[in-house]
C-alpha cells in the first residue's frame, strides 16, 4: 500500500499527496497477491463458515484503506457511522469485516462501531419521528466505541450495526483491508432505505 501510493512509511509529509487512487481514506487498491492472500486466509474463512453456517461463500474484492494522522491542513474527511445496507426493516443478517494491516490504537482512526446495536435497530428506527432520516442521525450518542486491534486482527460485524472510522489523532496512519465472504443465495433487499 505504501508503494502503490508512493508514500515513505518513516516520512510522514508523504501521507497526504493527492493519488488518483485515494477517495478520502478509502484507496482503490484491488488486486495484488498479498490481498488476495488475505482474503484466501483459512483462518477468516472459517470464522465466516462459522457465522453463516456453511462452507459454501464467497469471498468479495475490495478495497484497502489508509487513514493518516490529522494536521493543522489534514482534516478527516469520514465516512463517520453510517450502514451499507438498506434500512428497509426488517434488516436482514449479514457480517462485515476489517483486517488491520498495522496495529491501531483507539485513536488512531480506529474502526468505530455501536455495540449491539442490531438487536434494537428495528424499534430506533420505528421510534424516530416522522420523516426522519436515521442515516443523519448522531449515532455516536449511541454508544460508538473505538475498536484497537494488532496487526493481523480481523474484526467481524453484523450489517445492522453503524459503524465506520474516527478522526485519527496519533502519529501513526491506520491501514486496513476490507473482506467479506459470503452466501451466494444471501437475502439482499430490493428497496433501498
Amino acid at each position: 500500500i505504501w508503494h502503490y501510493l508512493g508514500m515513505d512509511k518513516n516520512d510522514a509529509s508523504t501521507w497526504y499527496g493527492p493519488h488518483e487512487d485515494k477517495q478520502g481514506i478509502m484507496v482503490q487498491l484491488f488486486q495484488h497477491p498479498l490481498l488476495q492472500a488475505n482474503r484466501e486466509s483459512k483462518k477468516i474463512r472459517k470464522a465466516y463458515e462459522q457465522f453463516w453456517n456453511t462452507n459454501d461463500l464467497w469471498v468479495n474484492t475490495d478495497r484497502v484503506g489508509f487513514n493518516p494522522p490529522e494536521t493543522d491542513k489534514w482534516k478527516f474527511p469520514g465516512p463517520g457511522l453510517h450502514w451499507d445496507v438498506s434500512l428497509d426493516l426488517p434488516i436482514p443478517f449479514g457480517l462485515q469485516g476489517i483486517l488491520y494491516l498495522a496495529d491501531v490504537e483507539p485513536e488512531q482512526g480506529a474502526f468505530t462501531l455501536v455495540p449491539g446495536f442490531h438487536k434494537r435497530i428495528d424499534s430506533w428506527i420505528q421510534n424516530l419521528p416522522a420523516g426522519a432520516d436515521p442515516r443523519t442521525e448522531d449515532m455516536h450518542a449511541l454508544g460508538s466505541k473505538p475498536v484497537a486491534g494488532k496487526a493481523g486482527d480481523f474484526i467481524i460485524w453484523h450489517q445492522a450495526l453503524p459503524h465506520g472510522s474516527r478522526p485519527n489523532t496519533t502519529n501513526k496512519p491506520r491501514i486496513v483491508q476490507y473482506i467479506n465472504l459470503q452466501p451466494v443465495n444471501r437475502e439482499i433487499k430490493s428497496k433501498w432505505k
